[in-house]
């Protein structure tokens, strides 16, 4: 379910046609759990280690849902280097 959430939330950004949480999820489902702090600061400390330009790429491809020639054309790379 988590899994078909995701994949919807990013379908959405990816026709960047926006949905709320909401609608995504339900008003009466918790999206967390117990683990989500811990799992947020694990997330946060190993995005941290990551150089600058591979951060770049991360934030471009996971979470605007860019395809990897769009990240190239907007960081002057190549597609095999994304």
């Amino acid at each position: 379910m988590v899994r078909m959430s995701r994949n919807a939330a990013l379908d959405t950004v990816r026709a960047r046609h926006t949905i709320s949480v909401a609608e995504i999820f339900g008003t009466n489902v918790t999206t967390g759990g117990e683990d989500a702090p811990e799992r947020a600061r694990s997330l946060h400390a190993a995005f941290a280690t990551l150089p600058e330009d591979q951060r770049q790429v991360v934030v471009l491809r996971h979470v605007l849902g860019l395809s990897p020639v769009e990240i190239a054309e907007q960081l002057g790379r190549t597609s095999s280097s994304v």
